[in-house]
């Protein structure tokens, strides 16, 4: 699935579920978001001092809730281990690839 950005009352959704007591599993099934997305938000919100017991987030809250998650939400980008294995030969590698004019067969 895709990387998308939590609208401001989305967010509310699961802190107002956090708050009645739901549990993630509950929460990520009832707001159609994934476990890992709930607990992300969630951590966001206890850090910026919000409990399961304590009042409703303020606006400004919720305004950092989504700042943060914009940015949670940017694709990771890995590097496949076969290459990171080849980058400290990727020098010599160019280099026999010029060096050798050997026969080429196109790929169909």
């Amino acid at each position: 699935m895709g990387y998308r950005e939590l609208h401001r009352m989305e967010i509310e959704e699961v802190v107002r579920r956090w708050q009645v007591e739901e549990s993630q599993r509950a929460i990520a099934r009832a707001t159609g978001l994934a476990r890992e997305t709930v607990k992300k938000y969630l951590a966001a919100a206890i850090s910026l001092g919000l409990s399961a017991t304590g009042p409703p987030p303020t606006e400004l809250q919720l305004l950092e809730l989504r700042r943060l998650g914009v940015v949670a939400v940017q694709p990771v980008t890995r590097v496949a281990p076969q290459l990171a294995m080849l980058e400290p030969y990727h020098q010599q590698i160019a280099t026999w690839l010029d060096q050798d004019p050997g026969p080429r067969r196109s790929i169909v």
